[in-house]
């Protein structure tokens, strides 16, 4: 994961530097739970990273973005590596070419990827009571208010099954919403667990087609302690933060 989240008592800081997502689960007085958006996509679905990027180079590079995608190859427009979106042409075609790793076309006038993330500030309520950071590869299967009503669901399962000492069918929440995303919501647990084993076998050089990588972490928070700290809301815009 390229995205981070600094929990400070009650304060959430959120570093956002590549196409991952993350939303805190809210739960409403009525039982109902929502996910709040704390971070954008960094590709060209987003405005302001297309903006962005054509600013930061002359008009006359017609070609920075191409197919949706930076130089006509990278799909994020943040991120970790990827140095031959980054360094001029002069010391590529001294380290790279010789490894075989030509430079993307149109390289004029690098670097065109930055690991700058943007930050997202959020005060943490009793309402909140879970944070999911995903990778895109979730997205792709599960929209964000499916994902915190599975998580709530595991929760209150897990709660249940404390009571009755029964064990929980995943080892953890992050296993229980990628058994949900690859394995479908509908036919039962048997014929889940049917379509998870099929896509899970495919081999790796063909996996891409059918799926992209997925990491998860679901962050759950103290209730009690929220419920004592001031649980007045506070929301800001995002703040752009220098990454050496």
């Amino acid at each position: 994961l390229n995205s981070t989240a600094s929990l400070k008592k009650e304060k959430t800081d959120i570093t956002d530097d590549l196409f991952h997502q993350l939303f805190p689960g809210v739960v409403n007085p009525n039982g109902s739970v929502i996910a709040r958006q704390l971070s954008r996509a960094h590709c060209v679905d987003n405005t302001d990273e297309v903006q962005r990027i054509r600013a930061s180079h002359p008009t006359s590079e017609i070609h920075v973005l191409r197919g949706g995608r930076l130089l006509g190859e990278l799909y994020p427009l943040r991120a970790f590596g990827d140095v031959r979106f980054k360094w001029p042409l002069d010391l590529q075609k001294v380290v790279l070419e010789p490894l075989g790793s030509p430079a993307p076309p149109n390289l004029f006038t690098p670097p065109y990827l930055t690991v700058s993330p943007e930050v997202f500030y959020h005060k943490l309520t009793a309402n909140d009571k879970f944070l999911v950071l995903a990778t895109d590869g979730l997205w792709e299967w599960l929209d964000p208010d499916t994902v915190v009503r599975l998580v709530l669901l595991d929760i209150q399962e897990r709660k249940l099954g404390e009571k009755s000492h029964k064990k929980p069918i995943d080892e953890n929440c992050a296993t229980h919403i990628i058994r949900h995303a690859l394995g479908g919501v509908s036919g039962g647990e048997s014929k889940q667990y049917e379509r998870l084993i099929d896509i899970l076998q495919v081999p790796p050089g063909r996996a891409r087609n059918y799926r992209d990588d997925i990491s998860i972490i679901v962050i759950h928070f103290n209730e009690k302690y929220l419920q004592e700290t001031d649980s007045s809301a506070v929301s800001a815009e995002p703040m752009e933060m220098q990454a050496n």
